[in-house]
């Protein structure tokens, strides 16, 4: 377990959200009663002919089970191949990958060594053991199922017999195994493609030390060469092969495992069976990057945080290990004063996914439905306080649906602003992307780029897209719809230096929103004194949209303006000043906005520009759901200071009821203060900063450690829980007056969604 470090320096003038998206995570799992026992830990390997799941054996190969994990953590099986099958005794993979750029690479962790021999469990059929020489204590990465009972691997005079660690466990996985076994195998020892020195993951050149291991240390001896391996690496005959292979290996040609993972810690009765994606990421010498973990439950659970990278080596975890119960904590990502302690891989982007493996209050027989068990909850914050950019700023989050499409309506393209598009695929099939940009003077177009299994991927617009978006007067926006082929999550960062960015860089970012929608609603908005708030809408369908705003107050009296406010041809994007539509309302004050449309669109809601010296910049997405639990992860309070608030909007989105509205703040220490319950009208809103809750005040006072926490939003009717929409908004003045910046996000939505366009919302169809 990694134990996250408290952060010891001052607060910076810009904290961000990142996106959070809840997603239903693993198909297939099998059930705790498929297991010999139930706690014992569980590992996927997803191949291109279907998933094999193992069983591990810690209680009989403790340090062999826990050396297969750091391989599987460490992201070093992922796109790796089998290159060895033998039908009636072994099929065997571990050792390498293959990728056109780099050839065969080898899988290779030098600091894990060769481990300690553990045989004990005899290799029958559907087992899995581990690969090594004639010397017992040999074993490093590779490992092979045995396809029948072999006894003769249990031999103690057989290099001391080969350690079983593990089983493989549902009859679909083993018939994944039999199928792979029953492609051709094919004698691969002199392929041209395979021929080329191996080198590890990274592409360093590999040696063999005396005792015929690898290592990145030049011995003088290659890695190929005679070694118990074969002649290059492989046995004689010994390679299985896809049917596309014609003779002569190429990329694709090979058996692949796409991801190995965990997917169920040991000691733990559950799986990882609720994922929180998170599409950005990037450590740069001058970034310092956390991730916050919210458990709103009543009992502990697992977390595991997995960072995707776009370039190298795929994946690895950075950390796992139990959240307690109504914790939040922290992990920091990277500080800048102790890069050495890093967790993430510098000058790579990369994408978060937080698994949560949440079981039951009580172990099996007994059991709960798992919607008891919630999520945990994450946040982002990436902040750069030298001579960059802060990161993103606000996002819309909370779906357990998996979306192939994202809207964003406002991307700014100005010659001052530098944007990017980030997605993340969650899958493991390859993808293609597609980005179609709506411009207000030129109509669209679109772009196509392809996206690997699980890859992290982006786009930098303003240098790979048509030349007519350079050089745009500042201000100037378009939209785009980004689509792919299965399913991924993409987000927007756009960044403005200012004054050379020595000293006022300019940052807003929004997850975008899932599919278009007919309803949604922003809880927190404002009309700034200094600045310009604008709706920004994109109707990226073949349809006409007619589009109208309302405004919800504070004060119970709501706003709807005729004639709509947006009258829209198909496929275009239009922008109103909310100035102008909602003339009335006073400068400063907090308001809700909901929009209805005739025909499926996405909406924004952004503040930009500002007067020298006094500058705000925010953005984020109308919520198109609402959920009776809203949960974010990251919440600050200083206290005494005038410069930095945050605060949380809560929409009553019923037209025909009230709601009940409670604000838990969780802590690093487990305590949890509930606020007073707030009663809304129907339609109504209202505002809450941390510092208006008394107790929430003191605890913050009571040291550093306690100026970070979590909330949960609660609605309920008459003690049934019930939908609301909630948003959090920042003011951050840094350090003097002299700098204002509004960062806004959408929190994390439970399990039980629903659309906003739903009639239960409706007046006169009930609550």
């Amino acid at each position: 377990m990694i134990t996250p470090r408290a952060r010891t320096h001052s607060p910076v003038s810009m904290e961000p959200l990142e996106p959070r998206l809840v997603l239903a995570v693993i198909d297939g799992l099998p059930t705790i009663s498929d297991l010999e026992t139930p706690t014992n830990p569980v590992v996927v390997l997803e191949t291109d002919l279907g998933d094999i799941y193992i069983e591990l054996f810690p209680q009989d190969a403790p340090g062999t089970v826990d050396n297969f994990i750091e391989y599987v953590n460490r992201g070093l099986y992922g796109e790796s191949l089998f290159h060895r099958s033998q039908p009636g005794f072994v099929l065997q993979g571990g050792g390498f990958a293959y990728t056109p750029d780099l050839g065969l690479q080898g899988i290779f962790a030098e600091d894990l060594g060769p481990i300690v021999n553990e045989f004990g469990r005899s290799n029958l059929a559907r087992t899995i053991a581990m690969a090594k020489s004639s010397d017992p204590d040999s074993a490093t990465s590779q490992f092979f199922f045995n396809l029948v009972n072999n006894p003769g691997l249990d031999n103690p005079g057989n290099s001391g017999g080969f350690t079983v660690f593990g089983r493989v466990i549902t009859n679909a996985s083993w018939t994944v195994v039999q199928n792979i076994v029953a492609l051709d195998i094919e004698d691969l020892r002199n392929d041209d493609a395979l021929e080329d020195q191996l080198v590890d993951r990274s592409g360093n050149l590999l040696f063999r030390t005396g005792g015929g291991f690898l290592t990145t240390v030049d011995t003088g001896m290659p890695a190929f060469g005679n070694t118990a391996f074969g002649s290059n690496g492989f046995s004689s005959g010994g390679f299985p092969v896809n049917p596309s292979f014609d003779g002569t290996f190429a990329d694709g040609d090979e058996v692949e495992i796409l991801n190995a993972q965990l997917v169920k810690p040991e000691g733990d009765f559950g799986y990882f069976d609720e994922l929180v994606a998170i599409p950005e990421g990037f450590r740069s010498p001058k970034t310092y990057e956390t991730l916050s973990l919210e458990n709103s439950n009543d009992f502990e659970v697992v977390a595991q945080v997995v960072v995707r990278y776009e370039r190298g080596v795929r994946e690895e975890v950075i950390f796992s290990g139990v959240v307690n119960a109504n914790e939040s904590l922290q992990v920091v990502l990277h500080d800048p004063l102790t890069p050495a302690d890093s967790l993430v891989r510098p000058i790579t982007p990369y994408a978060i996914e937080v698994y949560t493996a949440a079981e039951a209050p009580a172990p099996p027989p007994v059991t709960a439905d798992p919607d008891d068990a919630r999520p945990v909850a994450a946040s982002f914050t990436h902040l750069d306080f030298g001579d960059t950019l802060g990161d993103s700023g606000s996002y819309q989050t909370g779906l357990l649906e998996r979306s192939t499409t994202w809207d964003f309506p406002s991307i700014p393209i100005g010659n001052t602003d530098l944007p990017y598009l980030v997605w993340q695929n969650i899958g493991d099939e390859d993808t293609t992307v597609t980005v179609r940009f709506f411009g207000s003077s030129f109509g669209s177009f679109t772009r196509t780029f392809d996206l690997e299994a699980y890859r992290r991927g982006g786009l930098e617009i303003w240098d790979n897209v048509a030349t007519f978006l350079e050089n745009q007067p500042a201000g100037t926006q378009v939209s785009a719809r980004v689509t792919a082929t299965t399913p991924i999550v993409v987000g927007l960062s756009a960044y403005r230096p200012v004054n050379g960015g020595q000293n006022d860089p300019e940052a807003e970012g929004v997850l975008g929103q899932p599919g278009a929608a007919i309803e949604g609603a922003a809880a927190g908005v404002s009309i700034p004194a200094t600045a310009s708030s604008f709706v920004t809408a994109l109707n990226a369908t073949n349809s006409v949209a007619v589009i109208t705003l309302v405004a919800f107050r504070s004060n119970g009296t709501f706003l709807s303006v005729t004639p709509p406010q947006f009258i829209m041809t198909a496929n275009s994007r239009a922008s109103v000043d909310l100035a102008n539509v909602f003339p009335t309302i006073p400068t400063g004050e907090v308001f809700t906005l909901r929009f209805n449309s005739t025909t499926p669109v996405a909406l924004e809601a952004s503040v930009r520009g500002g007067i020298t010296g006094n500058r705000t910049r925010r953005a984020f997405m109308f919520d198109a759901r609402a959920s009776s639990i809203v949960h974010f992860a990251d919440v600050r309070l200083v206290p005494g200071s005038p410069n930095f608030s945050d605060r949380i909007s809560v929409f009553n989105p019923f037209a025909n009821s009230g709601l009940d509205v409670v604000l838990d703040f969780r802590f690093s220490d487990g305590t949890v203060i509930s606020s007073s319950t707030i009663s809304l009208l129907a339609l109504g809103r209202t505002d809450v900063s941390a510092a208006s809750v008394a107790a929430v005040l003191a605890k913050a006072n009571a040291g550093v450690e306690f100026q970070q926490f979590s909330v949960t939003v609660r609605g309920a009717i008459l003690g049934t829980p019930a939908p609301l929409v909630a948003s959090l908004s920042r003011i951050d003045s840094g350090s003097g007056n002299d700098l204002i910046r509004e960062i806004a996000s959408a929190g994390m939505l439970d399990s039980d969604i629903t659309d906003l366009d739903d009639p239960i919302f409706d007046p006169g169809s009930g609550s």
